[in-house]
């Protein structure tokens, strides 16, 4: 049998690992400014909302509002940090800063390069979502320790799907502005629409219909139940990761595509 294709795969593994890497020794330059936005920010929101909020509001169905809260805040956590790393940071890296061309320069092939920046961005995403999974255990926000570990892979998992749109919103991006229409138009929506801080069933029959598009509705409805200790229809838990995964397979070829061509056309 021959090693050949082996040898290939160990070598994109390698060529990925070494894009994370380059990105870790740059971040933990910068590690505290980068742990206040990406770690402690999504904590002040869960102890205003999860307290602040879950004080007026008690009940949320079968549920407390802070075990209601708590996932919705980990999703969002994970799309937030997942997909701003893909943004803008990885806009300077593309476009200003020509650290891609650099890489490029060494032995990479392109593909290592996007899904290297792919995983680094979901890493930051699973560290912030990791985070809360800790405050919230140690406040008794979680509903099911048991429940909370299986979901947290299904996060990670998520994360890489939020940091793929993310890149393609930099592949297609011309100026920083433009970053202004996916900020609107995608993480608000999913913050405020998707099921985060109030049940979905409150809002219009077509704005729920419309949540289903966002990958983050997703997650929060796989996760939710999870953590709170709920049933769990692991039948629709597989389509609404297969949905995930489908976004992310989709958005990391645009990326790849669209990045490809500004590079080298």
């Amino acid at each position: 049998m021959s090693t050949t294709p082996e040898r290939g795969r160990q070598t994109m593994l390698g060529g990925i690992a070494a894009i994370w890497m380059r990105h870790y020794r740059v971040w933990l330059r910068i590690f505290w400014p980068s742990v206040v936005s990406g770690i402690l920010n999504p904590i002040l929101f869960l102890f205003a909302f999860g307290f602040g909020l879950g004080a007026v509001v008690k009940q949320v169905g079968d549920i407390s509002y802070l075990h209601f809260v708590v996932p919705g805040m980990i999703a969002n956590a994970a799309l937030f940090q997942s997909s701003f790393e893909a943004s803008i940071p990885s806009y300077t890296r593309f476009r200003i800063q020509r650290t891609y061309e650099a890489m490029l320069a060494a032995p990479l092939f392109f593909r290592e390069v996007v899904y290297g920046e792919i995983l680094w961005a979901a890493s930051k995403g699973v560290l912030s979502a990791l985070c809360l999974y800790l405050v919230a255990w140690a406040v008794d926000g979680l509903g099911s320790l048991s429940g909370a570990l299986i979901s947290f892979p299904l996060v990670a998992l998520s994360c890489a799907s939020f940091a793929s749109l993310g890149l393609v919103c930099t592949a297609y991006a011309r100026t920083y502005e433009y970053f202004s229409f996916f900020f609107v138009f995608w993480i608000t929506p999913s913050l405020l629409f998707c099921g985060v801080f109030v049940d979905p069933a409150a809002y219009p029959q077509w704005l729920q219909w419309a949540t289903w598009f966002f990958p983050v509705k997703h997650l929060i409805e796989v996760i939710r139940p999870l953590c709170a200790g709920l049933s769990v229809d692991w039948t629709m838990v597989a389509l609404h990761m297969a949905y995930i995964m489908a976004f992310m397979f989709i958005c990391a070829a645009m990326a790849a595509r669209r990045m490809a061509k500004k590079l080298f056309d």
